[in-house]
């Protein structure tokens, strides 16, 4: 989280938990913060630039912050690879707000991812069964798969207080 954001530290635990989550039963999934400390190029090749690949991109006020700011070459970088392959491939990327509590999406996307696309919200206490939904729809993992419904099960068994997405 940039500073001054400190309601967003458990943001990046949750993501990484969620990536071993959809791991476990078999999909490859790449987080950036965990995945491209490789060659951001490599990680562009095999994530975002992969036709099968379907990208979800979590809203956060730090992630504004940072496209606003130009801090980080890799979050422009990554943010202009998602708007290209959303021009190319709407069904495959999906924005998700991370604060459900947040109507005014210009606090979490940048100004021009913005334009391009539907941001999908839900009420809190919906957000991770529509997550799981809508996950599976992208993924086309059927209701009934065991492994996945019981990874999720034991992923929100795992889940605490400081998981919960909570309004800046």
């Amino acid at each position: 989280p940039c500073e001054g954001n400190d309601f967003e530290g458990w943001v990046q635990p949750f993501l990484e938990r969620l990536r071993e989550v959809l791991r476990a039963v078999g999909l490859n999934a790449n987080v950036d913060f965990v995945d491209s400390t490789r060659a951001i190029t490599d990680f562009h090749r095999e994530t975002l630039d992969h036709p099968g690949s379907f990208i979800f991109l979590f809203g956060t006020p730090s992630l504004r912050q940072k496209h606003q700011a130009a801090e980080g070459r890799v979050v422009c970088e990554e943010i202009n690879k998602i708007r290209g392959k959303f021009r190319d491939h709407k069904h495959m990327v999906k924005a998700v707000s991370l604060f459900p509590a947040v109507k005014d999406f210009f606090r979490l996307f940048p100004d021009s991812f913005e334009y391009y696309t539907v941001i999908d919200t839900w009420e809190s206490g919906q957000f991770y069964l529509n997550l799981k939904k809508m996950i599976a729809t992208a993924d086309q993992i059927p209701p009934d798969h065991a492994l996945y419904n019981s990874r999720w099960a034991e992923f929100l068994a795992s889940l605490t207080p400081h998981d919960t997405p909570t309004p800046p």
